[in-house]
């Protein structure tokens, strides 16, 4: 059986950290007199709940599928990051992917959606062309906004929340909350803090 722990995302291995030592992480919050004594003893667990899933010869897919982990396969992930939706510029419309390509990086709209993003204290934690293509996106594609509407709320910050929490943006802040409520906090927790935040 091949074991590939390397390649499980870290949002998930939080997810494997509830599963196996919740009660463990709780205590360390709990005793630990500093937070980096709080993070090295945190670290610790890490290492060896990898060693025992390396031991028990566990699989990637097998842990996901215990933690009930939705996992988008390669060729669905490429399909749906290479869906196209409309732009609207200036009156004109044209066809862009979700990453975005140059031909829309180069418009005047979209360099001044990266200058607001700038200028936005909200935005400061999160890497400028990562909040930015949201933002364009959001703004110009009705098609776009139509399906990922916004529907959660973090520190000013409104965003798409989708079941999996794959987006880069919504990972950024999940990792944000995590640091602020600590680790042993689950996605469900997040998902109910960011989806109250958004409709009060």
């Amino acid at each position: 059986m091949t074991t590939n722990i390397g390649k499980i995302e870290s949002a998930q291995i939080l997810a494997a950290l509830k599963y196996y030592s919740e009660d463990e992480l709780k205590q360390i919050s709990e005793s630990a007199k500093t937070e980096s004594e709080c993070k090295a003893r945190h670290k610790e667990v890490l290492t060896t709940i990898k060693s025992m899933l390396v031991e028990e010869a566990i699989s990637t897919d097998e842990l996901l599928k215990f933690l009930d982990i939705e996992v988008s396969t390669s060729t669905s992930r490429k399909k749906n990051s290479n869906k196209e939706y409309s732009i609207v510029l200036d009156g004109n419309e044209y066809k862009d992917t979700e990453k975005l390509t140059n031909k829309t990086f180069s418009t005047d709209t979209y360099k001044e959606v990266v200058e607001k993003v700038k200028q936005n204290e909200e935005y400061s934690k999160i890497p400028v062309e990562q909040i930015a293509r949201e933002v364009f996106l959001q703004t110009y594609s009705k098609e776009y906004s139509n399906s990922h509407p916004l529907n959660a709320q973090f520190n000013g910050i409104k965003f798409h929340l989708n079941e999996r929490m794959n987006n880069t943006i919504t990972l950024r802040l999940y990792e944000q909350y995590c640091m602020v409520a600590g680790v042993e906090q689950t996605k469900q927790a997040f998902k109910q803090y960011v989806t109250e935040a958004f409709n009060a």
